[in-house]
């Protein structure tokens, strides 16, 4: 889907400011650059030009959802200077048995909640997308 297409889907999808503005600036930033590869809460901010983190939730679980589902959600464990991207069985393991393994030591890792982060990436749509 092309960013044209993107926004029009947006658009008719109706979000009240500011969150239509929000997801529009940072559709026209997906579009725009080829090599976005980690996309935090905080660098969202920065691109849609807000430091609400209600807003920055709302538009990243809007451009996640089903609709127009233009990022990818994934997750990473950071450990002082290490970080580790966590893919989601195993993250769905430690959820279900509430414990989180280190992993390369193997051993438990103590209150994992605080040390799992989210971030995203530009999901198959905008890659393609960016082609046409």
């Amino acid at each position: 889907m092309n960013k044209e297409m993107v926004i029009s889907r947006i658009v008719d999808d109706g979000p009240s400011e500011p969150l239509l503005d929000a997801c529009v600036r940072l559709v026209e930033y997906l579009y725009s650059y080829e090599d976005i590869s980690h996309l935090t809460f905080t660098r969202l901010g920065r691109i849609v030009q807000s430091e609400d983190s209600l807003l920055l939730l709302q538009m990243t679980q809007y451009l996640a959802g089903a609709g127009v589902q233009l990022l990818d959600v994934r997750f990473e464990l950071i450990i002082d200077d290490e970080v580790f991207d966590l893919d989601s069985e195993y993250l769905e393991d430690a959820r279900r048995t509430n414990r989180l393994m280190h992993p390369e030591a193997g051993v438990e890792i103590f209150d994992y909640e605080s040390k799992v982060y989210p971030y995203f990436v530009p999901s198959q749509v905008v890659l393609e997308g960016r082609r046409r």
